[in-house]
């Protein structure tokens, strides 16, 4: 399992897989049309269009591949236990990759935001600890931001401004995705370790994990359209190349006159 990928997963991915997708589907649909018609002959094909339609057919095969490394990657986190404890990370081992859940702790500071006060707030302008504390049952670990991607932090709306926050403050359930960290250095009130044991995080979730195994089924079925989608895309392509090859080659032929 790749923490990188599941950070995209969770973020960035729906995006950039529809613009490559897109892109990609007009530069073979300008090739078919346009381009084709104003190049002539078998060898104008293979020495001007086949090439592109290379590049077409390569874009195509990088974003289903990875459709299915992002499906897979989501498909794995599904499949681990989360863990609620420091002993559970210490079994586990660092680097490893885990879901962690608890509550913010009150052991994180505070900081204002407009008459409000937050652990972390994101909004016009953001605030995010680089640590922050998490416990379950008295057992205390943290967290590190990681550029994590922040899902389902409740939001917060200034009746009296156009102000919106979202935030996370004491108490709130969380789960956390990344990679198991520990350290000597960071004592935590109520961590019964000697060392500190956190998450370096890739997504930080606000709720429970119930919540959470629905958003992940959700966003499991983005990558399954794309795989879908790039699939038909490229068996078109790879047609459309070879019918559009054929044709020009049997016109390139010369018409045989019958003997007398």
């Amino acid at each position: 399992m790749d923490a990188k990928q599941l950070q995209a997963a969770y973020g960035s991915y729906p995006l950039t897989s529809t613009v490559i997708l897109l892109v990609v589907v007009l530069v073979a649909l300008i090739l078919f049309k346009p381009a084709s018609r104003a190049v002539k002959g078998f060898s104008g094909f293979c020495q001007r269009l086949l090439p592109a339609f290379g590049v077409v057919i390569l874009g195509l095969i990088v974003n289903l591949m990875l459709a299915f490394s992002i499906q897979s990657n989501l498909q794995a986190v599904a499949t681990l236990a989360p863990i609620s404890s420091t002993a559970g990370l210490r079994e586990l081992g660092a680097d490893r990759v885990a879901v962690f859940i608890g509550t913010v702790s009150e052991q994180n500071e505070r900081t204002s935001k407009g008459d409000k006060e937050y652990v972390a707030y994101l909004g016009e302008d953001s605030w995010r600890p680089l640590s922050l504390v998490v416990e379950n049952q008295g057992d205390a670990a943290f967290i590190r931001d990681r550029n994590y991607v922040p899902l389902n932090w409740p939001r917060y709306r200034d009746p009296f401004g156009d102000n919106s926050v979202r935030y996370l403050d004491y108490g709130q359930p969380i789960v956390a995705i990344g990679e198991v960290l520990a350290t000597t250095d960071r004592p935590l009130a109520g961590s019964n370790a000697e060392a500190s044991y956190g998450i370096d995080t890739r997504v930080l979730f606000a709720g429970s994990y119930a919540n959470f195994t629905t958003a992940t089924a959700l966003r499991a079925l983005w990558p399954r359209i794309m795989l879908g989608l790039n699939s038909a895309a490229l068996g078109v392509v790879v047609i459309g190349v070879l019918v559009s090859g054929s044709r020009r080659l049997m016109r390139r032929q010369p018409n045989s006159k019958p003997t007398q």
